[in-house]
This record gives structure tokens, sequence and C-alpha cells, in this order.
């Protein structure tokens, strides 16, 4: 691998008070990308004139309103270049985030997937965590499906993939509302494992103030991505057990969403129920096998604080 040609999809719908600074980001990149293939998802904000103002820097691409699996599906149908980074309009990146990416995957012996730590940041693009790890840049780490499946997070914004993969395992399934990145994460983990750089390159913004109230929505598609999940992948068909860490995850995420919203006593109980499939779900780390930091939080902060209070989250 030489100098491959990256392509940039980056899936909108009404961000225009964002979109402006997620193409700017790709544009800025000291990696020089072929092209930055924009989704309009049916957006009826100022989005569309925004985009249009790129003239030929972007290329646009309209459609009715689909939801984000659709918009990348296109977006990936639409590119030329031999790799492809994801990149949502409410995120941007670190000017050197595709030279990175390209860097790892000269090492590799084959192209992989290749994604980065993140940097949260708010509404105003203010930063919410200090780097405080010393990262060298030559540390990576390796996420498995396992890994994927207890505690590993990975976001649109911070993958680049061969554009090949798609041809080999399919598209974004657009029947897993807010789930179908997770499972295609888990379907490219179960045939070669996802190479992570440990540098905060990728900007990924915390709405602070839209977390989702529907935690049983979230709950049931969750519930939809294992049924199939389990039922067509290999590794998973052969580990039916690990269901459980999968579903322990799954209820403490949910619990933290309806401590959130305000929900103390669905709070309450979803975190029983993950503790019962999977006691270490609740630990700060894998690594900290003994250390139940996060549980003790949680539930301190369940009985005694309200939500939102001072030092609750």
């Amino acid at each position: 691998m030489t100098s491959p040609l990256v392509s940039v999809v980056i899936p909108t719908y009404n961000y225009g008070h964002y979109i402006r600074e997620a193409i700017d980001s790709a544009l800025a990149q000291t990696y020089p990308v072929h092209e930055i293939v924009v989704v309009n998802d049916g957006s009826t904000d100022n989005t569309t004139e925004i985009l249009k103002s790129y003239g030929s820097r972007i290329r646009l691409c309209e459609q009715a309103n689909g939801g984000p699996a659709k918009a990348r599906n296109r977006g990936v149908q639409e590119c030329r270049g031999e790799l492809i980074a994801f990149l949502d309009a409410d995120d941007a990146w670190l000017p050197r985030k595709i030279e990175r990416q390209i860097e790892v995957l000269r090492e590799l012996p084959e192209p992989r997937v290749v994604s980065t730590d993140l940097m949260p940041i708010d509404r105003a693009s203010v930063r919410l965590s200090i780097e405080t790890r010393s990262c060298r840049e030559s540390e990576k780490s390796i996420v498995t499906l396992r890994d994927l499946l207890e505690f590993a997070s990975v976001v649109p914004s911070s993958v680049m993939i061969a554009k090949d993969y798609f041809k080999k395992l399919g598209f974004f399934d657009e029947t897993l509302a807010g789930t179908e990145d997770m499972e295609m994460w888990w379907r490219i983990a179960s045939v070669a494992p996802i190479v992570k750089i440990t540098e905060r390159l990728t900007l990924y913004r915390v709405h602070t103030g839209s977390i989702s109230h529907n935690a049983d929505g979230m709950l049931s598609n969750h519930i939809r991505l294992l049924d199939k999940a389990f039922s067509s992948l290999a590794p998973l068909r052969q580990r039916p057990h690990w269901r459980r860490i999968a579903e322990a995850r799954m209820y403490r995420e949910v619990a933290f969403m309806r401590f959130s919203s305000g929900d103390r006593a669905g709070a309450l109980r979803d975190l029983l129920r993950s503790g019962c499939r999977w006691p270490c779900a609740l630990r700060d780390q894998r690594a900290k096998k003994k250390h139940l930091g996060r549980a003790k939080s949680f539930l301190r902060y369940s009985l005694v604080r309200k939500p939102g209070a001072k030092g609750a989250g």
C-alpha cells in the first residue's frame, strides 16, 4: 500500500449548525483526501445552502430521509477511493487523523479496519476531556469481537475501512435503527480484529442536553441486534453464552440512560439485570477485574444525588 485514495463519507440530517466544522476538518487533513461525499438525508434546515457553498470541493448526494444506515450505504456506493473514512456531520477530526490511519494500515499485512480513540466535545466544540495518557504515536491495540460485546466502543467517525469489506460482508443493515453501526463492527470483527490507534484523533460530540428518553426503544433495538448477530455470525453461534455478556452491557448502558432522564427506579432495575447476567460488566475496565468502581459510583449517585447534580456524571 503506497498512497491509497481515501474517500470521506458524511451523512447528514438537519445538522446545518455542525456540518461546516465536519467538512472543514476533512479538508484540513495532512493526508489529502481524494473526495468528500456528503449525503444529505432529506434535511429541512439550512444544510443544503451550506453544502452548496462548498462547490466542487465536495460531492453532494441528495436523497429523501431514510436514516443514517441508508445514507452511509449511499455514500459507500458513490465512493471511488480504495479506503473509506466515515465522519458524522456533528463530529470532526484532528488534522493528522487520516495520516496516522494510513501509517498503521501500511504496517499491516493486509488492509483492515482502523479506528482511533475519541476526544469528547460539547455543543460548542469545547473538549470535555484532558489528555493525561502518555501515548506514543506507535501505540495501538487490537479490538476483538469479544471486546466489542463486553466493553469496547467504536463510533463511525473514527473508522477507516477498505471498500472491499463491503463487497465481502455487505452494507449497513437499514432495518436496525440506532444499532446498525454496532452490527457492522461486529460483522467485521467476526472476520478480522479491528486495529485501534490510542491517540484521540476523532472529536466526538456529546449532546449533553439531548440524552434519549426512549430507553425502552433502545432496549428493543438492541435485542433485535442480538437476535440477528447470534443467529447469523458463526463465532457467536458457536459461543451462545457470550450473549449474556452482550446483554449485561446493554442493560448497563440503558441504566445510565434511565438515570440521566430521571428514572432512578428503572436505572437500578436495569443495573441489577446487568449484574445478574455478567457481574464483570460493572467494572471500570476489563483489566481491572477486581474493581467495581463503576457500579459503586452509579449506586451512590442513584441513591443519593439527583440526576444532573454536580458530580453525578
